[in-house]
């Protein structure tokens, strides 16, 4: 992205008073921030957001935006798009999806299933292994892992995915050089060394405070194809994070943990309201057809030598495939596959019981009859 590109942006993200949703869609339908500034009379018009429209004619803080560009030049971070290919799929349908993203580190892979491992920043020392244990297995398998950095089960989680040799990425409530809780230091450090990342959303050296963890949280839910929730209480910011996965459709798992325990009532109560109970890793990889290799299931043979590029792929047409019929151009748009390498995975998914096809060239998740 180009400075000037880069000033409209951040003027973008910076407007005050006016609802997120209205700014996304107003950008998306002008195809840019600077191409909405440029025509914003006739975009915001056309979508009804007549607020929107007065915030653009007056706007004048330019100053601030270049400042921010700046700040970000130098601190070498990358700021990623709602309109940028990078810019996470699943986080781009939610309700009200950040217009811009902060990332240190490495490159944000639009691709790969992600998982979101949750919990309280007070855990057992039960709910620390199994944040650790399942993440770990998670990312030995290829998953993505998404947290909050939070202390507990949240750095916890990190910690597994780094172990396992796999990607992880901190979402943060404060600026993305803005390092909290601070004993994280070398966690941090550590995410962004790696193939995984540390984003916000929020600018340069914003502070960490209670409603910027609230809205980091729906960032976590939104780039994750399901939550794992480990220990948290009822009323939790990890049982909100839960919350938000379920109202944009996502799946939700939970760790059971002992009865008389208030650290457990989060996911004891989520598994009563129907999420899936799991006990390790391996649950949360069987739910989307693989197995700790990163492999679809094959019956219970082991994964063919040479096969880790198309377990790979595999891995994503499934998280790509919905609990709804998807038809191939959809699942190739979302996976990036291209097309006749696309229809060669999709028949030996299919002759493996991974998939369904359906009439009409669309294609589901086949749901184990065990």
């Amino acid at each position: 992205m180009d400075l000037q590109d880069a000033r409209y942006w951040h003027a973008l993200a910076m407007l005050r008073g006016v609802d997120r949703r209205s700014i996304a869609e107003a950008v998306k339908r002008a195809g840019g921030a600077r191409e909405l500034f440029e025509s914003g009379a006739v975009v915001t018009e056309r979508s009804g957001a007549w607020r929107l429209f007065g915030e653009l004619a007056g706007y004048c803080d330019w100053e601030r935006a270049e400042r921010e560009v700046e700040l970000v030049r130098r601190a070498g971070v990358r700021v990623v798009t709602l309109l940028d290919d990078e810019y996470p799929p699943f986080l781009r349908e939610i309700y009200d999806p950040p217009l811009l993203l902060y990332v240190r580190g490495g490159r944000l892979d639009p691709s790969a299933l992600v998982v979101a491992v949750v919990g309280t920043r007070r855990p057992t020392h039960y709910g620390l292994s199994m944040a650790e244990g399942i993440a770990s297995e998670l990312g030995r398998a290829g998953v993505v892992v998404v947290s909050g950095m939070a202390r507990g089960c949240d750095s916890a989680a990190h910690r597994g995915a780094l172990a396992g040799g796999g990607r992880t990425v901190a979402v943060l409530g404060s600026g993305v050089d803005v390092v909290y809780p601070k004993e994280n230091r070398r966690l941090y450090e550590e995410i962004c060394r790696g193939p995984g990342a540390v984003i916000s959303e929020f600018p340069m050296g914003s502070p960490p405070v209670p409603r910027g963890f609230l809205q980091r949280n729906r960032i976590i839910s939104g780039m994750a194809r399901g939550v794992v929730v480990v220990e948290a209480a009822a009323r939790s910011g990890a049982m909100q994070t839960a919350r938000l996965a379920l109202d944009a459709g996502r799946d939700v798992f939970a760790v059971p943990g002992r009865v008389t325990g208030g650290k457990s009532a989060g996911p004891h109560s989520l598994i009563k309201d129907g999420a899936a109970l799991v006990e390790n890793g391996g649950d949360v990889l069987s739910a989307y057809g693989m197995d700790a290799a990163g492999d679809t299931a094959r019956d219970g043979r082991e994964a063919e030598p040479g096969k880790e590029r198309e377990g790979g792929e595999a891995a994503r047409v499934l998280a790509a495939l919905c609990d709804e019929p998807m038809h191939v151009d959809s699942i190739m748009e979302k996976t990036g596959i291209e097309v006749r390498r696309l229809s060669a995975l999709l028949l030996e998914m299919e002759l493996s019981g991974a998939i369904e096809q359906l009439p009409g060239k669309c294609f589901i998740r086949k749901v184990s009859s065990d």
